[in-house]
């Protein structure tokens, strides 16, 4: 599922030739970064290993360790999304975007984007947990 927002600013992204082909490879990286957990922001994005409240993290997630994979906690936790390695085309020609789905139903469509035969495969998969 690709959200209206990112449709609006760049409405390539609402047909399927704007996933096709290399040339969109560094498009696709830029636009789509990668989830970043409660621990990782913390750790590795916040200058302050999230002891200061910001508009994403209110304080540091537990100290047992429960909460560090979280990708969200109500009212704790709103979410942050990065670039890494892995959406940098300079250092990796294989980079990519990351797509997630959200749990709609117990069945949800996802879209497969295979940067090796350049083709959209849609599949179906069964949602155990949801972010």
């Amino acid at each position: 599922t690709v959200m209206k927002f990112s449709i609006e600013r760049d409405p390539s992204l609402s047909i399927y030739t704007g996933y096709q082909n290399s040339k969109n490879r560094q498009k696709l990286a830029e636009t789509f970064k990668r989830p970043t957990t409660w621990g990782e922001y913390c750790t590795l994005v916040s200058t302050n290993n999230c002891s200061i409240p910001n508009g994403i993290a209110k304080r540091a997630p537990p100290e047992d360790g429960s909460k560090d994979g979280s990708y969200f906690t109500e009212g704790s936790y709103t979410g942050h999304f990065r670039a890494t390695d892995k959406n940098n085309c300079t250092k990796n020609e294989n980079c990519t975007g990351h797509f997630i789905d959200y749990r709609k139903s117990d069945y949800s469509y996802k879209l497969k984007i295979s940067y090796h035969t350049h083709q959209f495969i849609w599949f179906n998969t069964y949602t155990i947990a949801s972010l």
